[in-house]
């Protein structure tokens, strides 16, 4: 990939788009420079910052030129204060040190009571984890009376953490050798209650077999801890993907997930660009097959100049599901356990923890290692889920929280899984793709 021609195509473009000012005014030409520029850094060919420097440079042309007079004084200021540095590169698979993900992982499936009377809580611990950054419960915490009317998303209203933080100082942890432990409440997000990971300190001993978990007021409860469950089998095949042909596979994601696309319209100049800049070879398949796609959805003005292909010549969460969607109602507020952990893909380690159905979606919640501070779904491996009808469904990054090392993500499942009980997962990376098999039993 050459960054250099990355960053001149990206200016032609940008003087083209000035020269032939769209009818629909310099704010879509504005938008149009902006989407290939961020496509040109999401497939790593060109730094963040160069391409704030270009969207800077025409917006100061734009003003110069009177188009937005209002405006010269803060865009001024952009083009002066831009500063090209040096921009995060992936380093080639295999070659960085392995991401600090668990060495360990244990699934689990208890429920415990915390509090009495209006602060009454459930805790579910889903896995346990540990490794060279510590061990951790991953665990779901809801209220066991929730809100008669919650948000349309899963969402409750308000927040809870603080009394989750206060319950969780009253609980008493010991282990198989008597000593004494604290759980920590570490940042989560709510959807359906909290999903959160739980640290445990001191760090037990790698060789810990179970814990007795005593919150106040309750009767302990052990925790087997000695991971003598088999996980499900994975399966590593190799795979290459460019970083341009990475990038088209997680718009079709996109695409298949929401039915629709932001740059459906602007997918033949974003092709181009990752062409010119050899993010996409010109003999790749991938294209093409994306403008089959967004012709099955009905965006015909894609721009792609590559043919369409034939069904059987998409990959195979591409192709069009083999039959009706499951009828009756959809199961909301539940969810279920998986703790697996897959191998690492291109420097990300990734450890599914449950799933689960609020009223209109289902989410799937990871647990990762690996992804970088800024912008980490650039990172994330591409995951597709297939249920036990052979239906494919899409996931969509949502959001996550991170310590700086360590993070726990949250995926949204399009389209939602319905009366599923078990799932294929197939995740997606540059290097490798990643197959596993996930019985589900819904809580």
């Amino acid at each position: 990939m050459d960054r250099e021609r990355a960053e001149a195509h990206l200016r032609r473009f940008a003087e083209v788009q000035l020269r032939c000012l769209p009818l629909d005014g310099p704010e879509d030409a504005s938008w149009r420079v902006s989407a290939v520029g961020k496509a040109l850094t999401e497939a790593g060919t060109l730094d963040a910052d160069v391409a704030e420097a270009v969207n800077a440079d025409f917006e100061f042309a734009l003003a110069v030129r009177g188009r937005r007079l209002r405006d010269t004084a803060r865009v001024w200021h952009m083009r002066g204060t831009s500063i090209r540095r040096p921009g995060r590169q992936r380093p080639p698979a295999g070659s960085a040190q392995p991401p600090p993900g668990p060495d360990r992982i244990v699934p689990l499936d208890l429920r415990l009571s915390l509090g009495s009377g209006e602060d009454r809580h459930e805790l579910h611990l889903l896995a346990f984890g540990q490794g060279e950054r510590g061990a951790w419960f991953a665990a779901h915490v809801r209220p066991a009376n929730p809100p008669p009317n919650p948000h349309p998303d899963g969402l409750t209203r308000p927040p809870f953490s603080a009394p989750i933080k206060d319950l969780l100082g009253a609980t008493e942890t010991t282990d198989d050798s008597g000593t004494s432990y604290q759980l920590m409440f570490h940042d989560g997000y709510q959807q359906h209650g909290f999903h959160a990971q739980l640290g445990i300190h001191p760090d037990p001993p790698p060789e810990i077999s179970w814990a007795e978990i005593t919150p106040a007021g309750e009767a302990a409860v052990r925790v087997d801890l000695a991971g003598t469950r088999p996980g499900p089998e994975t399966t590593l095949t190799p795979a290459v993907l460019t970083s341009g042909e990475f990038l088209l596979h997680t718009y079709a994601a996109r695409l298949l997930g929401q039915g629709a696309l932001p740059v459906a319209d602007m997918l033949g100049v974003i092709v181009a660009a990752l062409r010119e800049s050899g993010a996409v070879p010109p003999v790749s398949p991938v294209p093409g097959q994306l403008a089959t796609l967004c012709e099955r959805y009905g965006h015909y003005g894609h721009g792609i100049s590559a043919p369409p292909v034939r069904d059987e010549d998409l990959p195979e969460p591409w192709r069009p599901d083999p039959g009706e969607a499951p009828s009756g109602p959809y199961p909301q507020d539940r969810f279920a356990t998986a703790a697996v952990a897959l191998p690492e893909l291109d420097g990300v380690r990734l450890t599914i923890l449950s799933l689960s159905n609020g009223v209109t979606q289902t989410s799937m919640h990871l647990h990762t290692a690996g992804l970088p501070a800024s912008r980490p779904h650039d990172s994330l491996p591409v995951l597709w889920l297939r249920d036990d009808r052979g239906r494919w469904h899409a996931t969509e990054f949502d959001s996550w929280t991170s310590d700086g090392y360590e993070s726990m993500a949250r995926l949204l499942i399009w389209p939602p899984l319905n009366r599923v009980r078990a799932v294929d997962i197939l995740a997606c990376g540059r290097s490798a793709e990643v197959r596993t098999t996930l019985p589900l039993h819904w809580r």
